[in-house]
């Protein structure tokens, strides 16, 4: 008999009680979202339903750590959701390391309507930017109420209980997710230092093996990558020390990127984690730092259909994510493409100020949960998705009105700090169009230089706010640690020193602003001395 979500109250208060000191992190994410109607412009790309199938998702971790914990969400549900058994597993040195998850001590578990099940922590130890799969078994004819439309990552469904197989037999493959939602980890230093256990690199298999990687087709056999996970630096420890382990802050935590299909990574190439967050997530994973992607595409700040509007998700989607430190509002372009537009042909034309007004309002819903928040202006869309029925997505006057709202953005001060991907994308000499060699194709999308391109210019303005923090603290200590390093990435012409390498650079500076952070404020006269 399968135990319902609402008895597991106990066993959970006991576990909360025991567990109070462990700090989690979102360290992979997908938005949930409700279905749609025939009568909408795209397809759902779900089956009618799922029943006495296994359906296999393949991800990719941001941070690592020691323990693991999975989310299944039903947040959209009208009917309980019966799982009838889900696993965990990874590929690493040829063989397949996977582990059974529990929900209160129990396989199966059944979630209410509009709640969501989180498995029991999994001493699994899991490596910064590591792949793995989740395997969850659907006994019971089952609508695919809660769904990720598209996610640029391959899935397989396969009849029966093939959750704990190798390879799924006569699997079918699915565009999309079904009611998996989150991967948490706690204990992430040991990661990031090097401790951890099944450091496997990426397989062949995306979901054909029980621990599918990131790219292939289902005929390939997982294969052991060996070694460490793949990190930006070099390796699992790369900027490990003393910063990597310091927790929220700096270090830590997880930034969420809310945003549309761009966040989602629309145009990049499917099945190679090449969205902007996992760029991003490449950049951060030697500090520790989480990227939830909670982008959706089609998404708006202020209407539904594709996702619910920015306002509805914020709670669960941001600030129920734990560890959040930082969310980049990455939303607009919908709301201003859409009206007049096969996707929303009577909708009124969007008005900047009625947008702001919608950005205002995530700003202090943010700020009241103390998190951070980044805003970042809308990239240009000169002739987006032309030759298609959606080409009414651009015209003059909307693009008028991107503009406008991002003025707004780069200069209002009412964000912590700013990303312009506008600048980052834009034609120099045709500032309302992509730049060519960052445009996937239909001049709406970045390819994969462009999201790399965003993710860079996204880390650099999380940099610039932990040393503006930094400079507030301690402002002559700050800058002379910034004129040192400086000196130290660029030497006078002539120098027998060597630039140094930026990522040591950028670790020792993580350090740096970290122990300016402790320091004292400094006096009026000693602080004007020391800038002698």
């Amino acid at each position: 008999m399968f135990k319902t979500i609402s008895t597991l109250g106990l066993a959970a208060a006991v576990a909360s009680s025991a567990m109070a000191a462990e700090q989690w992190q979102t360290s992979w994410y997908a938005a949930p979202q409700p279905g749609w109607d025939a009568g909408f412009a795209l397809p759902t790309n779900m089956p009618p339903a799922l029943h006495d199938q296994t359906v296999r998702e393949a991800l990719r971790l941001s941070a690592g750590g020691r323990r693991v914990r999975v989310v299944l969400s039903n947040r959209y549900g009208t009917e309980p959701l019966v799982i009838g058994e889900a696993r965990l597993a990874r590929a690493g040195a040829g063989a397949v390391d996977s582990a059974p998850l529990s929900f209160g001590g129990k396989r199966s578990v059944t979630v209410a309507p509009g709640r969501q099940a989180v498995s029991d922590a999994l001493d699994f130890s899991v490596q910064p930017l590591e792949r793995l799969s989740v395997s969850t078994y659907f006994p019971q004819r089952t609508l695919p109420s809660t769904f990720h439309w598209g996610a640029q990552q391959t899935a397989y469904i396969a009849t029966g209980n093939q959750t704990a197989a190798r390879r799924l037999a006569r699997a079918e493959a699915l565009h999309g997710r079904v009611f998996l939602s989150a991967v948490h980890v706690s204990g992430g230093e040991a990661a990031t230092h090097g401790g951890g256990g099944g450091g496997g690199g990426a397989t062949e298999a995306s979901g054909c093996g029980a621990a599918a990687g990131g790219g292939g087709s289902c005929a390939a056999e997982a294969v052991g990558g060996g070694g460490a996970a793949e990190t930006s630096g070099g390796g699992a420890a790369a900027g490990g020390g003393s910063c990597a382990a310091v927790g929220r802050g700096w270090a830590g935590g997880t930034v969420v990127a809310l945003g549309d299909s761009i966040t989602d990574g629309n145009g990049s190439t499917p099945d190679q984690d090449r969205r902007w967050p996992d760029y991003l997530a490449r950049l951060a994973a030697p500090r520790g730092m989480g990227v939830a992607n909670a982008g959706i595409s089609g998404a708006r700040m202020l209407g539904d259909r594709m996702g619910e509007r920015a306002a509805a998700r914020f709670e669960q989607d941001v600030l129920a994510q734990p560890g959040v430190d930082s969310v980049i509002v990455a939303l607009g372009i919908n709301d201003i493409g859409w009206p007049a537009s096969a996707f929303a042909p009577h909708d009124p034309a969007m008005e900047a100020d009625t947008l702001i007004a919608g950005y205002r309002k995530l700003i202090e819903r943010a700020r009241a949960n103390k998190v951070r928040v980044i805003g970042a202006t809308m990239a240009p869309f000169e002739n987006a998705l032309q030759g298609t029925p959606l080409s009414d997505h651009y015209s003059p006057a909307k693009d008028a009105v991107r503009r406008q709202v991002n003025d707004w953005i780069r200069s209002s001060g009412a964000f912590d700090a700013v990303v312009d991907f506008d600048a980052v994308l834009r034609d120099p000499a045709h500032p309302s169009r992509l730049l060519a060699a960052f445009d996937s194709g239909d001049h709406l999308h970045p390819g994969d230089a462009g999201y790399e391109a965003m993710a860079q210019a996204a880390y650099a303005a999380l940099e610039r706010r932990r040393a503006d923090q930094a400079e507030r603290r301690n402002p002559p200590a700050s800058r002379r640690l910034m004129a040192d390093y400086a000196l130290r990435a660029n030497p006078p012409y002539g120098s027998s020193n060597r630039a140094m390498p930026r990522d040591m650079l950028m670790r020792e500076a993580c350090e740096g602003w970290l122990a300016i952070s402790a320091l004292p404020a400094p006096r009026a006269a000693s602080a004007s001395a020391s800038l002698r």
